[in-house]
């Protein structure tokens, strides 16, 4: 378990201006890559915000509150049932 530092709605309205896009990017590469694994595993976080967004020691970006999760059926397939 990484060590959390700041939720990150604080850290970008500390920062008063938008990230730089290669910095953006990093952080939102992470984001997706944590949400893939969710999914992969049928679980959908359903309250994804900046307040439920964290940065660890090292500043990146970490997926919190898990509390609203909702497991999606799933086929043998990996693609949702309806």
């Amino acid at each position: 378990m990484p060590c959390l530092e700041r939720e990150m709605f604080n850290v970008v309205e500390d920062r008063g201006g938008p990230y730089p896009e290669p910095e953006a990017c990093a952080l939102l590469s992470q984001i997706v890559d944590g949400l893939e694994v969710a999914h992969s595993l049928g679980l959908a976080h359903h309250d994804l915000s900046l307040e439920n967004l964290m940065t660890d020691a090292a500043g990146g970006a970490v997926i919190i509150d898990w509390g609203m999760v909702v497991k999606v059926a799933m086929t043998d397939r990996g693609i949702p049932v309806r």
